[in-house]
């Protein structure tokens, strides 16, 4: 009866090791499972890289289905800088074979914003009346003084998106 008891405890001892072993290494692929699932592909698009890397920016950041557009400035009257920043803006999506259709958030930031009100006519016509949420936010200043306005846009990207080339700018 000794006998059983010694090889019981033994085999306890190798059992709960075993389970022990087993254990850790579920938890480990697990966890490692976990760590590398939440990470998301990033892509960072830039159209002046010197310029935009001296700055830390990109001109756009892909992260799964959105595309982030950093602000996009527009000199001169309040109408031409809209049509030149909304320009712009409508080549970054078109180079994602996006529309402003798929922009989902705007933010326009301007030193002369009761102009740019004046002028609501000119961002209209891009939208084709599927509008974005937006917020409109009057400055002082920007880092160049020429600008009177910058305009970011957020989009979402459909599953069958295609990046045409920045290089075609």
């Amino acid at each position: 009866m000794s006998v059983i008891n010694v090889r019981t405890k033994k085999t306890s001892k190798i059992y709960a090791t075993a389970l022990l072993i087993i254990a850790t290494v579920i938890i480990t692929t697990m966890l490692s499972s976990c760590s590398s699932s939440n990470r998301l592909a990033r892509s960072c698009y830039h159209k002046n890289v010197r310029l935009e890397q001296q700055f830390g920016v990109c001109q756009a950041v892909r992260v799964g289905d959105m595309l982030y557009v950093s602000g996009i400035a527009g000199t001169g009257d309040a109408p031409d800088a809209m049509k030149q920043a909304y320009d712009a803006l409508a080549r970054t999506l078109r180079l994602h074979g996006l529309t402003f259709d798929n922009v989902v958030t705007e933010r326009i930031y301007s030193s002369k914003l009761s102009e740019v009100i004046d002028h609501k006519g000119i961002r209209l016509a891009y939208y084709n009346k599927i509008f974005p949420v937006s917020t409109w936010i009057e400055v002082e200043r920007f880092k160049l003084s020429e600008n009177v306005i910058e305009i970011e846009i957020t989009a979402v990207i459909p599953s069958s998106f295609k990046i045409i080339s920045y290089d075609s700018w």
